[in-house]
């Protein structure tokens, strides 16, 4: 494990360009400091962003706690046909919003690294709970009030990783890059990866509160 270097290298990166429709570029930094809502609040914090953590058995946290800091694009549905909100990662798709999102996640696989943790980017959001009915025919008798679609999937592309193991915050950029693009979007997630280093060195302004605040005297 070495800190503070990327991988894969730009030679590296574009061998695995010729196999792989998406690339993570990583760098490692030793941030044992630090707090997963600490590091929201450094690099997220706006609108496409997000904090996953999970506890095991509801007690001790998990191993590792993502930070979701770029997503460019939403896959979705309006009216219920497909519906990318941002730039779309690939076309076409389906109208139907399931295939679609099998679709995306088929064409968007990236390469395997034994030193990366189980989410390096691609689709994260929610499914709703009536898009069932889009694989089952059932009947509908609820008013919908709410009108929200049956999925909303943020492409994200930059995440933060904090490894509660060792300490560390591994930053990852993804690159999709097209045909004779590879050496400026290796150059433009190594900026990104910058960017995300210089925010986790800046301060966190505090944030303590009390419940119950003290009235003047």
């Amino acid at each position: 494990m070495v800190f503070g270097s990327d991988t894969p290298t730009r030679p590296e990166f574009e061998a695995l360009g010729e196999e792989h429709r998406v690339v993570p570029i990583t760098r490692r930094l030793l941030a044992d400091g630090e707090t997963p809502v600490g590091v929201y609040r450094k690099l997220a914090g706006g609108s496409g962003t997000f904090l996953l953590e999970s506890a095991e058995q509801g007690r001790s946290w998990s191993r590792y706690s993502f930070v979701g800091v770029r997503c460019p694009a939403v896959l979705t549905e309006i009216d219920g046909r497909t519906a990318w909100v941002g730039p779309a990662p690939v076309a076409p798709v389906s109208a139907d919003p399931l295939t679609a999102l099998r679709q995306t996640t088929l064409a968007l696989r990236s390469p395997r690294r034994a030193d990366l943790p189980p989410l390096t980017g691609g689709l994260v959001g929610y499914l709703a709970y009536d898009a069932v009915r889009r694989l089952e025919r059932l009947p509908s008798t609820a008013r919908d009030d709410l009108g929200l679609p049956d999925l909303a999937m943020m492409l994200a592309t930059d995440l933060a990783v904090l490894d509660h193991s060792d300490g560390s915050i591994l930053l990852v950029a993804n690159v999709m890059p097209g045909p004779g693009e590879r050496s400026t979007a290796y150059d433009e997630a190594v900026a990104r990866l910058d960017a995300m280093t210089a925010g986790l060195a800046a301060p966190t302004p505090p944030t303590v509160s009390t419940l119950h605040p003290r009235k003047p005297v």
